[in-house]
């Protein structure tokens, strides 16, 4: 019960109203809250995130390519407010030895 009521607050309601939203390990959820997510996130870009968003989901502005390289997506090269970019830069942490 306590999943079924977080899905149901994630979704803002939906997912006692939609079939595809009921079972969310279902192809049809996850399809679902992406087309739900992209929807929100198209309302942020427009200015309006409260207005029209229907739920807690949006998408992060990163795609994978086919052949498996994480890119900013091209409309949406940094993060909005901040003039930052999506996609940080590689570093890596030093070793320390472990006594």
């Amino acid at each position: 019960m306590f999943r079924k009521r977080l899905w149901a607050e994630h979704t803002c309601g939906l997912s006692e109203k939609e079939k595809p939203l009921q079972d969310p390990s279902s192809l049809n959820a996850i399809r679902r809250i992406k087309e739900l997510a992209h929807e929100s996130w198209k309302c942020f870009l427009d200015g309006k995130p409260d207005e029209e968003t229907k739920n807690h989901f949006l998408t992060y502005p990163l795609q994978v390519t086919e052949d498996g390289q994480v890119q900013p997506q091209r409309a949406m090269p940094n993060i909005p407010d901040f003039d930052l970019p999506v996609q940080g830069s590689k570093w890596s942490l030093p070793i320390v030895p472990v006594l």
